[in-house]
């Protein structure tokens, strides 16, 4: 469930909202005379949700190449999905080498 805290309260208690931060998966919306203005998460929920959103796009991406070539047999389809997979994996590994 998100949570939203004016600013001044996140300066007060960011120590506990720190801690809370590493336990849930759910940002905290920090905000700003009653608007939201910065979102607060922890690393692990951070990480969770660029992957998932990675993935997200992979999907769709390999989804459009598969689309445009409808006229390929079932074999050479699942080859370029493999391939892409497989460019995929490579990218993501050279991104986690490079962080």
């Amino acid at each position: 469930m998100l949570r939203a805290i004016p600013t001044s309260e996140f300066v007060k208690q960011i120590e506990e909202l720190s801690e809370l931060c590493r336990h849930i998966d759910d940002p905290i919306i920090l905000t700003r005379q009653g608007h939201g203005d910065l979102v607060v998460m922890g690393i692990q929920a951070y990480n969770k949700l660029i992957t998932e959103l990675r993935l997200i796009h992979d999907i769709a991406e390999a989804n459009a190449r598969l689309v445009e070539n409808e006229n390929l047999s079932d074999e050479e389809l699942i080859d370029q999905a493999m391939q892409i997979a497989h460019d995929k994996v490579q990218s993501n590994l050279r991104l986690s080498n490079a962080a």
